[in-house]
C-alpha cells in the first residue's frame, strides 16, 4: 500500500523523524537538566525535606533545623538551605543585583564539594553568639568566570551586599555552578 502511495509514503517517512527528532531534543534537555548527576559526593544518596503549609513551600526556622540536624540518626549529614531571593552587591564601585541563597555552614561538607580557590562556608560560619568568623560569600563558578572573568585576585576582596544594610562578606568561588 505504501508503495502504490508515495505522497502517504513521504508524510508517514517525515512524520516518524520528526517525532524521534523532537523525542530525542526532549530526552536531551531532561538528561542535561534533570538526569545528570551533580559533581558532589554520592548524588543518589541525596535527600530533600521541605515544609509544606497551606498550599505554599516555606523555609524551615532555623531552630527546627537545628533540631533536625541534632536529632538525625539516619543520614549522613543535614544542611540547610534558602529559596533563592535577589539582593544588590556592590565589589570595586560597581553595583549589581543578583541571586543568592544562605546555606548552613556544613553545606559544602556533607556535599563532599571544595573550593576552586578561596574557601567555602564552614561550621564555625554558622555561629550566632561569641566570636564569629569572618561572613564570608561563595560565588558559583559560572558568576565568577561571567563577573570577574575568572580573576583569582577576587578572593580575599570585600563585597558589601545589601538588602538594606551593608554587609562586608569575603568572596571566594565554589565548584558546583
Amino acid at each position: 500500500m505504501l508503495h502504490n502511495s508515495p505522497g502517504v509514503t513521504t508524510v508517514a517517512i517525515v512524520s516518524l523523524a520528526l517525532g524521534i527528532g523532537a523525542n530525542a531534543a526532549i530526552f536531551t534537555i531532561i538528561d542535561a537538566v534533570m538526569l545528570k548527576m551533580l559533581p558532589i559526593k554520592n548524588p543518589s544518596e541525596l535527600v530533600q525535606l521541605s515544609r509544606y503549609s497551606q498550599g505554599e513551600h516555606g523555609n524551615f526556622s532555623y531552630p527546627c533545623y537545628e533540631q533536625l540536624r541534632n536529632q538525625n540518626h539516619v543520614l549522613a549529614g543535614v544542611f540547610a538551605v534558602s529559596y533563592p531571593s535577589g539582593f544588590k552587591m556592590r565589589v570595586a564601585g560597581e553595583t549589581e543585583r543578583v541571586l543568592y541563597q544562605y546555606v548552613t555552614g556544613n553545606y559544602y561538607a556533607v556535599l563532599g564539594v571544595n573550593a576552586i580557590a578561596g574557601r567555602v562556608i564552614l561550621p564555625d560560619d554558622d555561629k550566632l553568639t561569641g566570636a564569629p568568623s569572618e561572613p564570608v560569600a561563595v560565588l558559583s563558578y559560572g558568576f565568577w568566570k561571567q563577573r570577574f572573568a575568572a580573576d583569582p585576585s577576587v578572593i580575599g576582596r570585600t563585597a558589601y551586599l545589601y538588602p538594606g544594610v551593608f554587609v562586608a562578606l569575603r568572596v571566594g568561588f565554589r565548584e558546583l555552578d
